[in-house]
């Protein structure tokens, strides 16, 4: 008997990012997966998006490489900006 191993099925771009430029919302918090790190999403220009951090860090992505922040992405940008706050305070 010949066992076979099944194929994973391949989840669509979709499903895990954005379908086009026009579907990420100005202000939003997404993940940039080649940054790996979470951002806000301060605007779209064609196809690239103007990412920024709470730092003032901000760096332009292109759409696909995006998925919708999570919690867990929130939190992380809350606490980076609360510990940005307090190290300018004591400088």
């Amino acid at each position: 008997m010949h066992r076979t191993r099944e194929q994973p099925v391949p989840c669509p771009a979709v499903a895990y990012g954005f379908a086009s430029p026009g579907d990420v919302p100005t202000g939003a918090v997404v993940y940039d997966r080649e940054f790996d790190g979470p951002g806000v999403v301060r605007a779209v220009h064609g196809a690239h998006v103007e990412l920024g951090r709470p730092t003032g860090y901000t760096w332009s992505t292109h759409y696909r490489r995006l998925r919708r922040g999570s919690a867990w992405d929130r939190q992380q940008l809350r606490a980076l900006a609360r510990l940005h706050r307090q190290r300018q305070a004591t400088t």
